[in-house]
């Protein structure tokens, strides 16, 4: 049984890689299209480091149909231009986006915004949009890292982190 861990290809960031990483299927080809990710429960994942055209965001989504997008939100959540309203309870959270991209409007199928680790709240997180994305503010949910990458890997129900203040925690069911 092999049991090493497959190679980073020199094309990839070792932001993408890691999230690569946490599914099951790598590089999932599909006629001319390959697919970043694919999860235990069969959700194609696009891993979006830097910005991407309308074009290939609507044909991506095509092609793929159930999917999701995941995308770099580090540097916006670090420079203080994504910031989030803390989370006390089971209500969606609060977000304010200063010049956020204005590709993401075109996204159609869901998108986590991963925030790395979030000096505003101690621990890595993600950010699910609202289906109705508004460009500089609007509700969503708060998923830990550790939450997104079981789900991605097992097909655990994804739970929304809340704020300790609160009493409460999300977990990964």
């Amino acid at each position: 049984m092999n049991t090493r861990q497959p190679r980073r290809p020199g094309n990839v960031s070792p932001w993408h890689w890691d999230w690569q990483l946490a599914a099951p299927v790598r590089d999932q080809h599909r006629g001319a299209f390959i697919a970043d990710a694919v999860t235990a429960l069969g959700v194609f994942v696009e891993i979006q480091f830097s910005k991407i055209s309308s074009a290939h965001i609507a044909v991506r989504e095509r092609h793929w149909g159930n999917m999701v997008w995941i995308f770099d939100a580090r540097e916006a959540h670090a420079g203080g231009r994504l910031r989030f309203t803390p989370p006390t309870s089971t209500a969606p959270v609060r977000y304010a986006w200063s010049r956020p991209p204005q590709y993401l409007a075109q996204c159609h199928r869901p998108i986590f915004l991963d925030l790395g680790r979030s000096d505003q709240f101690g621990l890595d997180l993600l950010y699910r949009l609202p289906d109705l994305y508004d460009r500089d503010s609007g509700l969503g949910n708060l998923y830990t890292a550790e939450s997104v990458r079981g789900w991605m890997s097992y097909g655990t129900e994804l739970t929304p982190w809340y704020s300790s203040t609160s009493g409460q925690r999300g977990q990964a069911a």
